[in-house]
């Protein structure tokens, strides 16, 4: 399927003559014209792939947790029990994956596992208070990284950053089924 219908219902404008399109920012306080390419966008996709990768490995390597670890504590800071197949339909991966992941996370003592006493199929995860204190060091230095990052850009940038970030989702075309509320943490 071609991207333009997506792009042109999104930044509700006309295509350019070379193909690009003028997507109008709502923090700008002047209306400007950004021209987005095909080369352009796909450009702009591999950088932030490679920042968040680099980002990633950097975090990764400080906290000895790979990213699906650190992404599984998070999520159960925020809805914790879960069952392993809630948590593998969030990973979007199989559950016997999820077992693995579980049980090193256990191994390391930052998650624990009960059987549903109604149901002994469920085995439900919860985070430990081991594990919730490495989230919140994981997440104090994330922040501590991204407030110093937005010292650098103008109040008006830096909230076009975060409007981004915000709606990455719906800009890539993607669905959470997590409620939002959920994640209130």
């Amino acid at each position: 399927m071609d991207a333009r219908p997506k792009i042109i219902a999104y930044c509700n404008k006309k295509w350019l003559p070379n193909g690009g399109i003028p997507c109008h920012y709502p923090y700008m306080k002047k209306k400007a014209a950004i021209e987005l390419s095909h080369s352009r966008i796909e450009d702009l996709l591999f950088h932030a792939l490679r920042s968040i990768y680099l980002f990633e490995r950097a975090e990764i390597e400080q906290f000895d947790l790979n990213y699906q670890q650190m992404y599984l504590l998070k999520v159960l800071r925020r809805m914790s029990p879960l069952r392993v197949s809630d948590i593998a339909e969030e990973l979007r991966i199989p559950v016997f994956s999820t077992t693995r992941l579980v049980n090193q996370l256990e191994s390391k003592t930052l998650v624990m596992k009960n059987r549903d006493a109604r149901d002994r199929r469920n085995i439900f995860v919860q985070i430990t208070a081991e594990g919730r204190e490495l989230v919140k060091n994981i997440e104090a230095h994330i922040i501590e990284l991204i407030f110093n990052g937005l010292k650098a850009y103008s109040e008006e940038d830096a909230g076009l950053i975060i409007t981004v970030v915000e709606n990455l989702d719906r800009i890539l075309g993607l669905r959470p089924e997590l409620k939002e509320a959920a994640y209130s943490g």
